[in-house]
C-alpha cells in the first residue's frame, strides 16, 4: 500500500528558510484564526520544493501543525505531527504553544513498524534529505516525513504520510546535473595542517521531571579540627554513600542518602557516660537539593546527622561526565562534635565519584 502523498513540487533551490511563513502561522493559530493559520502552513509546505529546508524550521512547522490540529479538533493528527517535530530536531520547541502540548511533545513516540521510500528517477549528484537531515530515505518509521532533494539550482520536496508496511515510490522529475570536468591543479608544497577541531558534543536530552533514580557515591573526605581521644586533628578517609535522587522539575533535584565514613589512622571519638568512647565507622543520614545549570552542572547544598555527634553542612557542585557518571566536590563544616569541653566546628571537604541510575 502506498502512503498518502501531500503537496509536491519542483523549484529552483535558493533560500529554503520558512521564517516569515511560520511566524504568520504561529500568530494566526495563537489568535485562533485557524483559516489564516492553515493558509500560512500551506504556504510554508509549498516551499519544501526548495529541496533543503533547515531541520529547525521543519520542527517548528510540525509543532504548529500539531497545535492547529489540536485547536481544530483533529486530534488524530496531533501525535504524528509531534513525532515528526522530534524527528526533525528534538531540541526545538515553541514555548508559546504552552506546557500541555510540550508535555505530549516530550513523550511522543512513533508507531511500531516501518515503511520504505524509493526515489526512482533521481539523477546522480543530488543531496537527499529526510526530515531536514541528510540521509538516504530507505526504511522510515510510520507517520509524517518530509523528503527532499537539491542540487545545483534545482530542488524538489514532498510531504509523505506512511503507514507500517508501505512501499512508496516517488518520481522527482529532476534534470541531470552538468558533469564537472576535473582540472589537475598546479602542485604546491603541502601546508602545515592545523589539528582538526573536536566535534561538538551532541545536546543532552532534557531530563524528565518526576524521575526517581538511584544515587551512589564513593569519595575521599577530610576534616580539620582538634584531636580528641583516638581521633586525630586531621581526619582523612574513604566515604561511601547510597540513596535516592528525585527531579520534581526539569532543573530541580532533591537527594536523600545513607553514608558511611572510615577514619584512617584513628577512630571516631565522643564523650559518653563519663568516658571517651570510639566508633570504627561514622554513619549518617544526608538530605539535600539544588538546581541544574546548563546541561552538565548541578549545584546545591546538603546537611544531615552523622554519628558520633556531628552535623555536616556542605555546599556542592556536581559535573555530569555522562548520563550515569559524575564528579562531585563538597565543601563546608561539621557542626557540633560534642566532647567534654563543649561544641566544636571543623572545616571539611570531600571529592566523590557519583553514579545515578
Amino acid at each position: 500500500m502506498v502512503g498518502l502523498l501531500l503537496i509536491a513540487g519542483l523549484a529552483h533551490a535558493g533560500d529554503c528558510s520558512l521564517g516569515s511563513q511560520l511566524q504568520r502561522a504561529e500568530t494566526a493559530i495563537l489568535s485562533l484564526d485557524l483559516d489564516g493559520g492553515q493558509a500560512a502552513l500551506d504556504e510554508a509546505k509549498e516551499r519544501f520544493a526548495c529541496g533543503a529546508t533547515p531541520n529547525e524550521d521543519l520542527a517548528r512547522y510540525w509543532l504548529l501543525v500539531a497545535a492547529h490540529a489540536e485547536f481544530s479538533g483533529r486530534s488524530e493528527r496531533v501525535e504524528d505531527a509531534l513525532v515528526a517535530a522530534r524527528a526533525s530536531n528534538p531540541s526545538v520547541y515553541l514555548n508559546a504553544l504552552g506546557p500541555d502540548l510540550e508535555a505530549r511533545w516530550k513523550v511522543a513516540k512513533s508507531r511500531e513498524g516501518s515503511a520504505t521510500v524509493l526515489l526512482v528517477d533521481l539523477p546522480e549528484g543530488y543531496e537527499v534529505r529526510v526530515d531536514g537531515n541528510i540521509a538516504d530515505p530507505g526504511s522510515i518509521r510510520p507517520g509524517f516525513h518530509v523528503v527532499q532533494a537539491a542540487g545545483g539550482d534545482h530542488g524538489w520536496g514532498r510531504v509523505v504520510r506512511a503507514s507500517s508496511g508501505d512501499s512508496i515510490q516517488l518520481s522527482t522529475d529532476l534534470p541531470a546535473l552538468p558533469k564537472v570536468v576535473a582540472v589537475a591543479p598546479t602542485p604546491v608544497p603541502d601546508p602545515v595542517q592545523p589539528p582538526e577541531p573536536e566535534e561538538p558534543r551532541p545536546p543532552r536530552e532534557p531530563r524528565e521531571a518526576g524521575l526517581v533514580g538511584l544515587h551512589a557515591a564513593l569519595g575521599l573526605s577530610s576534616a580539620f579540627g582538634e584531636g580528641y581521644g583516638n581521633e586525630p586533628a586531621t581526619k582523612l578517609g574513604p566515604q561511601v554513600e547510597v540513596g535516592l535522587v528525585l527531579r520534581p522539575a526539569d532543573a530541580v533535584w532533591l537527594r536523600a542518602a545513607v553514608m558511611g565514613d572510615v577514619l584512617l589512622g584513628g577512630a571516631w571519638s565522643y564523650f559518653g557516660a563519663g568516658e571517651v568512647k570510639t566508633l570504627p565507622l561514622g554513619i549518617g543520614l544526608l538530605a539535600g537539593g539544588g538546581i541544574t545549570l546548563g546541561e552538565n552542572l548541578d549545584v546545591g547544598a546538603l546537611t544531615g546527622m552523622q554519628l558520633p555527634g556531628r552535623i555536616p553542612v556542605r555546599a556542592l557542585g556536581r559535573y555530569h561526565v555522562n548520563d550515569l557518571l559524575g564528579v562531585e566536590l563538597r565543601a563546608g563544616v561539621n557542626l557540633g562534635t560534642p566532647d567534654d569541653s563543649g561544641m566544636r566546628l571543623e572545616p571539611a571537604a570531600s571529592l566523590h565519584a557519583t553514579l545515578t541510575l
